[in-house]
């Protein structure tokens, strides 16, 4: 056996064994699968039930029963049963960062087409603004009173 020290720089030189890219599998709750997007890809997840309830969320691959979405680890058939529960759905997004951003700002569902709010809007229903008095010129207004004078020794408790 030798003892002589090992020169440790030829280590360095050997190259490290890339591991193929992996897809994250998204599924319902009884493990059909829907769709699958690459790793680091985008899903969007949207509740129809709760208006303006929806999120973009960045996917991350951990093995192929469990993915981080968004900054939280879940198992796939957790997130397929949370989604169910909460009467939400997910669907993968293109790669496109402006398609993402104008699917998550667009008013209407049916104009994704690179122009974000761009479709007819219905008028808002909102009560004309009124002049409101100013709080301050009212009070200006009330006659000066004097503060109730306290009683030592008891609490606000025991006034009542």
């Amino acid at each position: 056996m030798s003892t002589e020290p090992r020169d440790i720089t030829d280590l360095a030189d050997i190259q490290k064994v890339e591991s193929p890219p992996h897809d994250i599998r998204f599924i319902d709750s009884h493990y059909k699968e829907l769709f699958r997007i690459p790793d680091g890809g985008t899903i969007l997840v949207e509740y129809p039930n709760v208006p303006k309830r929806r999120y973009l969320a960045q996917c991350r691959y951990l093995d192929d029963y469990h993915t981080q979405i968004g900054n939280q680890v879940y198992h796939i058939c957790q997130f397929a049963e949370l989604l169910e529960r909460g009467g939400g759905i997910c669907r993968p997004l293109p790669e496109s960062y402006l398609k993402n951003a104008e699917i998550l700002l667009e008013d209407d569902y049916g104009m994704i087409d690179g122009v974000v709010n761009n479709g007819k809007k219905e008028p808002e229903k909102l009560a004309p603004k009124r002049e409101r008095p100013s709080v301050a010129e009212q009070l200006k207004g009330l006659p000066h009173r004097e503060p109730r004078p306290k009683t030592p020794g008891r609490h606000r408790e025991q006034e009542r």
